[in-house]
């Protein structure tokens, strides 16, 4: 003990020894290595901004073809047509309740109306209030709004966009403030200009839709803006800031105004987006262009939104722990799996709002991930999977649809997972669990599972994400035990770890010894390789007879348990 004691002390002088010039070294090359992570993540941060950037567009793109579909479908209702042919009491009344019909299936649609050639509203429905059909004696004159003059000269099949604003209710800004964006086409009736009908949406989806596509989970970004072409906040975190151009007083509440430095550097940079580093804070922003979009619309001149989102590079430093400094790997792994779990709860908002192609929609997005991934019900049915599932359980997608989740656990061994996995997700936002994979060729491998709570509408049943990945943490600790051995098969350690599991399951079990007679003349004939190939070729030809919840392990060079 003393002389261990006496090796310790020597041990430990000759460190300190040569840990103090190591440690100026690895300051300086730390310091090297930190600044090169910085740039890589701000990389990475750029890349991910871009796509939820684009996942937004992609949205508000949904939003403009929905308005269209309304709106044509409105045009060209023979509902429509029958009042222009005869504009009697009975007519309009059934043009009324077509508008009252359309907006009670479409709540995101405020109003819905009718305006003469005069700018004269002739049919007006309120959404969202008891009376939803306005009387004659209430509809207004529209004649000098924007909106109306914008729309009235356009071409037969041509849709006005308005400018993102507050809502304007008897020539006053209405109370509680109702953001709005109009939907408006020329209606035209035996090649006779009839009128328009306008659409208004409510502007407040638009920002929620903004706001959750944009929402990164981490505390050094600040909440996103959303600007338009005047440099007027949308919105931002301070809300008395947006639409000031609708406020005389908040004139003045500009990007150009408040954040000159950063609005200069967008307007002057030609790019559709970008990246702009301003005194250690860094802006990634995106234009959105309305003219330029492939329907037949028209949106004021040069009009369009600005999405920017930002955070401060000083904190990027204390997010890179040792790990991240010494094992970039790790990064790669860490950031991937964090990325791949946001486009499906934003396309999902998208997706899930819209059935027919929401479920396509997120088959592409899992084939992309690397990971096998699933989607389950409430009832443990499968409602969808990628490739990389079906490819392990040997079966191909649609195989694999409508199947309880429960069929599959033959392939599994030790499945850890709980019987209250709904509980846990409500308490913690998701629920992790492990268990052993069996592949047909016999090989054992640890994976994980994280399970997460799809975004649903209202009324619908409960959706889970599950992301099966490497357990890196098992196979690390598997491999320190020495459980498998170079047929990938487990040894002595990992069976006797699986049996006393199936012996406290209370599960009944067989086991078979097989032995490789004249072993070593094998070896001295051959050699180890082609030995090796030909274990491996009995394996998995034997495997071929057995089920999918036994397994093989070999216990020495020529001695198997099954």
């Amino acid at each position: 003990m003393k002389k261990r004691w006496n090796d310790i002390k020597i041990i430990g002088l000759r460190f300190i020894l040569i840990i103090i010039p190591l440690a100026i070294i690895s300051i300086v090359g730390m310091n090297y290595v930190v600044n090169m992570e910085v740039a890589s993540v701000k990389t990475f941060i750029n890349s991910e901004q871009q796509l939820k950037n684009n996942i937004f567009d992609f949205m508000i793109n949904d939003v403009i073809d929905e308005a269209f579909a309304d709106l044509f479908t409105i045009r060209n209702s023979y509902i429509l047509h029958d009042y222009f042919e005869d504009p009697s009491t009975d007519n309009l009344n059934e043009l009324n309740k077509l508008f009252v019909r359309k907006s009670i299936n479409r709540p995101q649609f405020d109003q819905i109306r009718f305006i003469n050639v005069d700018g004269m509203e002739i049919a007006r429905v309120n959404n969202h209030v008891d009376d939803m059909i306005v009387s004659q004696e209430y509809l207004q004159d529209k004649s000098n709004r924007y909106y109306f003059s914008e729309t009235i000269n356009l071409p037969e099949g041509t849709v006005y966009m308005s400018p993102f604003d507050l809502n304007i209710e008897n020539g006053e800004v209405e109370e509680p403030y109702k953001p709005m964006i109009r939907f408006a086409t020329p209606v035209y009736y035996n090649n006779q200009l009839q009128g328009i009908i306008i659409m208004n949406y409510l502007g407040q989806n638009i920002i929620s839709i903004f706001e959750e596509s944009e929402m990164l989970e981490s505390d050094y970004f600040k909440k996103p803006m959303l600007i338009n072409s005047e440099g007027y906040y949308l919105s931002d975190a301070e809300e008395i800031k947006t639409f000031g151009f609708m406020f005389e007083e908040h004139q003045q509440e500009t990007l150009s105004i408040i954040e000159p430095k950063l609005y200069n550097e967008i307007i002057k940079n030609k790019e559709k987006d970008g990246s702009i580093e301003i005194e250690n804070i860094m802006y990634y922003y995106s234009k959105i262009s309305f003219n330029e979009s492939t329907h037949p619309i028209k949106a004021t001149d040069d009009y369009y939104w600005l999405t920017i989102s930002s955070f401060d590079t000083n904190t990027l430093t204390i997010l890179n722990t040792t790990n991240l400094v010494n094992k970039n790997w790790i990064i790669a792994i860490i950031s991937i799996i964090n990325s791949l779990i946001v486009l499906i709860i934003i396309f999902i908002h998208y997706y899930l709002t819209k059935n027919k192609r929401h479920i396509a929609r997120i088959d592409s997005v899992m084939d992309q991930m690397t990971d096998a991934t699933l989607i389950i019900d409430s009832n443990n049915k499968i409602q969808a999977v990628n490739k990389k599932f079906a490819t392990w359980v040997n079966m191909n997608i649609q195989e694999c649809i409508g199947k309880n989740i429960k069929e599959f656990l033959k392939y599994t061994i030790n499945h850890e997972r709980p019987t209250n996995v709904e509980e846990i997700i409500d308490k913690k936002g998701e629920c992790s669990y492990n268990f052993w994979f069996k592949a047909s060729n016999g090989m054992l491998t640890p994976k994980s599972v994280l399970v997460t709570l799809l975004p649903k509408e209202k009324n619908q049943e409960n959706s889970y994400l599950h992301v099966i990945s490497d357990n890196i943490k098992m196979i690390r600790e598997e491999a320190n035990l020495n459980v498998y051995n170079e047929n990938n098969l487990a040894n002595e350690n990992l069976l006797v770890e699986l049996m006393n599991d199936s012996l406290s399951d209370g599960k009944n079990f067989s086991v078979i010894y097989l032995s490789i007679n004249n072993y070593n003349r094998l070896i001295t004939e051959y050699n180890k390789d082609i030995y090796n190939k030909m274990v491996q070729k009995f394996i998995g030809e034997n495997m071929i007879s057995l089920r999918m919840i036994d397994y093989v392990a070999q216990l020495s060079e020529s001695r198997f348990i099954i």
